[in-house]
This record gives C-alpha cells, structure tokens and sequence, in this order.
C-alpha cells in the first residue's frame, strides 16, 4: 500500500491534542481525524474512533469520495496492549470489549501458527518469527520471497488471484511513499532492507474468520505459484 496524501490539522488550544490528521492509502483508503497527542513519556498518535449505539468504538474510514466503508474498523479488533493509555480508556467505558480482544488475539495466533505449519518446509520463503522475549500477535501474516525466486511478490500476488487468492502488498518504506517525496524528503536516500520487503514481501489472507480449510486452500495455492 502507498502513502498518496496526509493532511494535518494543527490544534490551537491548550491541551495534549495538537492535531489532527487524514491519511489517504492508494487514492482510494482514507483513514480520518488520527489524533497526535503529547503523552508524558513524549509524543504519539491515537486512532480515531467513535462510539456506536452498541457501546463498541468504530474508527472511521472512507473510500476517496467520502462513503463509509463497512461502517469503520472495530477498535477492539485494532489496539491490543492494555497498558496503553488510550486503549485503557476505552476498555474502562467498554469493558467487554476486553474479552473481545482477547478472543481476536487468540484467533490470530492459531491462524499464524497454522500458516507457519504448513509453509515452513518451502525452500524459497521467508516467514515471520516469534523472538524468544516476544509474543506475537500475528494480526497480519505476511511472506518474503527469497531471492532463489525469479519474480517478486507483485507475480506472486496475480499467480494466487487468478487461484482465487487475494493478498495485500507490504507497504512501500517511508523514502518510497510518493506523498513524502513529493515534499522533497529523504532526497537519493536508499534503504535496501525496506525496498527488497517492499518488492518481495506480501500478507496472506489473514481475517480471524478463517477455517483451517481456508489455510489450507491458500497454503496450496502458494504452494502451486512457487512450483
């Protein structure tokens, strides 16, 4: 996905909110009102949600022209560490929420961990690894192809949608996203670790609506592709 336009809407009050911001993905995703907020261990960015009748916080997204996609993205399907300020605050008005999220990351991780059982034998891909310190989440689950391959993941990606396979390409680095290099940043820089993840990684379907006999048709499709 590519950075095609960020707005920024600064705030005047005093307060930790100083602004606003939109993001566009592709000239077509846009993500609104992203909150930067000056936090005491320094600044960060918050998603945007609201409150639906239902007591769950949607954020809002939009297509380019401005219609509402899916009715937003479920903030407990986004935000997973409790000890986050804002994340806390939500959970303290929505505590089922909590339980909610909890089920997601478990979903999440069966599904990586199925993913990494069945592709971890294939000689010519990269997958993603847990550190002994860590704990993945696995919200997405993505591959690199290795150089033994004789195409990028952009071949990989028509091979598996013409098998019924929809993925999503890594995102470009920063010093690749247009938006940015339209405003003159990052000049002739090069980042060669984030320029070959661009071009040779890619996330397989990942939903936490997954069966096992999902897995196992993408498995084989990708299986088919690299054949």
């Amino acid at each position: 996905m590519v950075i095609t336009d960020i707005r920024i809407k600064r705030v005047s009050t005093e307060g930790k909110l100083k602004a606003y911001v939109t993001v566009t993905f592709d000239d077509c995703f846009v993500v609104h009102n992203l909150k930067i907020i000056a936090g005491k261990a320094g600044t960060f960015i918050a998603m945007p949600s609201r409150r639906t009748k239902t007591g769950e916080y949607k954020v809002g997204v939009t297509n380019a022209a401005g219609g509402v996609l899916s009715g937003g993205a479920n903030l407990s399907l986004i935000a997973y560490d409790p000890n986050n300020t804002y994340v806390s605050a939500v959970l303290a008005d929505a505590p089922e929420a909590y339980w909610r999220l909890n089920e997601t990351v478990a979903r999440k991780r069966a599904i990586g961990a199925a993913y990494a059982e069945r592709l971890r034998g294939n000689p010519h891909l990269e997958l993603q690894v847990e550190a002994p310190w860590a704990r993945s989440v696995h919200w997405m689950v993505g591959l690199v192809l290795k150089e033994s391959v004789g195409f990028d993941a952009g071949e990989l990606a028509r091979r598996l949608l013409a098998a019924g396979v929809d993925t999503r390409p890594f995102f470009l680095g920063m010093h690749e996203q247009p938006v940015l290099r339209r405003r003159g940043l990052f000049g002739e820089a090069r980042f060669p670790v984030a320029e070959r993840l661009a071009r040779r990684g890619l996330y397989l379907p990942s939903g936490r609506g997954l069966s096992d006999a999902h897995i196992d048709q993408v498995c084989d499709a990708v299986e088919r592709a690299l054949a």
